[in-house]
């Protein structure tokens, strides 16, 4: 049962601004005991940049999971921001997503213990902001139909480019219009195994740096920045699937990362998954807990 709680108090915020683009804030909390069940707290708004908000879960042995939601504010919506969340109690926990204009998924953060002697527990951590200001240069890049020069085709359709941006975004893209290449003399790169709507969310990364929502989106996304050496973008994907993983799809995740020879996943899936799910998939499969 999800029950709202007015237990969470803020007890202080500093902020630690080292540029114009990135923010890191110290927040202290103390959550008052809870009994077990899984707890909301209210929505704070962090310098009018971000609303975060937290979910716990207390489970009978008295474990705590932490959990964090995000989303940008009005003021905020012109900017592409990024968060990093390390939580310090006890063991430090980080996670990383994109912030968005709604409610991210609920991340984990990590897990604690309360203590019954005593009735306050505090919870430290650090929400670290980059924000890159969408230009409105690349915006107007992104929307020209008459000046592009290049073609990302696939079966279904082709998404109209500039060369410059992608030699910009990817070495192999830089080689290939920078030679005799068949693709560059023609003016199209045939993208194969990819539908239209993965080549947009591509453009749109390049152009704009938004990344697409669902799970399934940044997998195809995953496939043609690995494929094509787009590094921050494949950065990028990583974070974000290893950040939604679930006892429903961290086999999915694991098999597809092994499939595609995609260690890097792999690694940032089997550091991110939180101990309830491999709790929750032991059962599942029945996997006795080894003895130690």
């Amino acid at each position: 049962m999800l029950r709202a709680t007015d237990s969470m108090k803020m007890i202080s915020i500093g902020k630690n601004s080292n540029s114009s683009t990135q923010s890191s804030l110290k927040l202290v909390f103390s959550i008052d005991a809870l009994e077990q069940g899984t707890h909301i707290s209210q929505i704070f708004d962090i310098y009018n940049i971000v609303d975060i908000q937290f979910l716990l879960k207390q489970h009978e042995d008295n474990e705590i999971d932490y959990y964090i939601s995000a989303k940008k504010v009005e003021s905020a919506s012109t900017s592409n921001l990024k968060i990093k969340i390390q939580r310090a109690c006890g063991d430090t926990h980080t996670c990383h997503f994109t912030c968005r204009d709604h409610w991210s998924q609920w991340q984990s953060i990590g897990t604690g213990s309360s203590n019954d002697s005593k009735r306050y527990l505090d919870l430290y951590c650090t929400v670290s902001i980059t924000s890159n200001r969408i230009n409105e240069v690349t915006i107007s890049l992104h929307e020209d139909k008459h000046l592009t020069d290049f073609q990302l085709s696939t079966t279904d359709g082709n998404v109209a480019v500039h060369k410059a941006v992608l030699a910009a975004n990817s070495p192999v893209f830089k080689t290939m219009l920078s030679g005799e290449w068949k693709e560059t003399t023609e003016g199209c790169l045939q993208v194969k195994g990819v539908t239209l709507r993965t080549l947009n969310h591509l453009k749109n990364y390049m152009y704009l740096g938004v990344m697409p929502d669902s799970e399934c989106d940044i997998r195809s996304l995953l496939l043609v920045a690995h494929c094509y050496l787009i590094d921050s973008l494949k950065k990028e994907c990583i974070i974000n699937l290893a950040q939604s993983v679930t006892s429903e799809n961290l086999y999915k995740l694991l098999e597809f990362s092994t499939l595609n020879r995609i260690p890097e996943l792999t690694y940032a899936i089997l550091e991110a998954v939180p101990k309830y799910i491999v709790k929750i998939c032991q059962k599942k499969m029945k996997v006795p807990k080894a003895n130690h």
